[in-house]
């Protein structure tokens, strides 16, 4: 047996913000399951210091936690940053508003990967995953697909429910006909009693759900 001994971090993985603009039904923020649902903010500046001062030895990070990193007011900025250090950057996002920040990202030398989470291509069952408005989302990804050069890889991720699971089989060609060549299935994380209606438990196929 090898052991593999680590002086430091592969990568880092940083919420930058606790804020978000949807209410997902399945985050534990909306359920008020986290530290920071009962007072939402965001990452204090000598704490991001220190993140980019860890980073450079790390030479990667990924934005992404239960917040929307895009509602931090200095998120362009903060990319900007990471940039000039020449570290291999990722983030994930709900895709809304994202057209105002897309056309920064064809300036970031080292941007790796985009992911952005959409639970479906139907409006209604979006609404009602997400509490919000689903042009909004897909405008945001279209913008993203268009702005990144193809060295950077784009993600489309739904997080599977009885509730969309049905709606998921249409989806897939959205993001491809706006150029992304990825989409992922996330499965449900029980963090509310009542979202167990929701789940579709591990061992029963998923073909049960998704008839030919």
């Amino acid at each position: 047996i090898t052991t593999v001994q680590f002086s430091v971090p592969m990568y880092l993985q940083v919420e930058i913000t606790s804020r978000c603009n949807l209410k997902c039904k399945m985050c534990p923020l909306t359920l008020g399951a986290t530290a920071s649902s009962g007072s939402a903010g965001i990452i204090d500046d000598a704490d991001w210091e220190q993140v980019k001062r860890l980073i450079i030895t790390a030479g990667r990070i990924m934005l992404v936690g239960f917040g929307e990193p895009m509602t931090h007011p200095r998120f362009a900025g903060m990319l900007d940053e990471l940039d000039k250090l020449g570290v291999e950057i990722s983030f994930s996002t709900n895709g809304i508003g994202a057209e105002q920040i897309a056309p920064r990202l064809t300036t970031l030398k080292h941007l790796r990967h985009v992911n952005i989470s959409i639970d479906s291509p139907d409006p209604k069952i979006y609404e009602d995953i997400r509490g919000g408005d689903l042009s909004r989302a897909l405008t945001g990804m279209r913008a993203i697909a268009a702005a990144v050069p193809d060295r950077v890889d784009v993600t489309v991720n739904s997080v599977v429910m009885k509730n969309n699971v049905r709606s998921l089989k249409a989806f897939p060609a959205v993001p491809y006909d706006a150029g992304i060549r990825f989409y992922a299935l996330n499965g449900l994380h029980d963090y509310a009693d009542e979202l167990q209606s929701e789940h579709i438990h591990t061992g029963r196929a998923l073909q049960t759900f998704l008839p030919s």
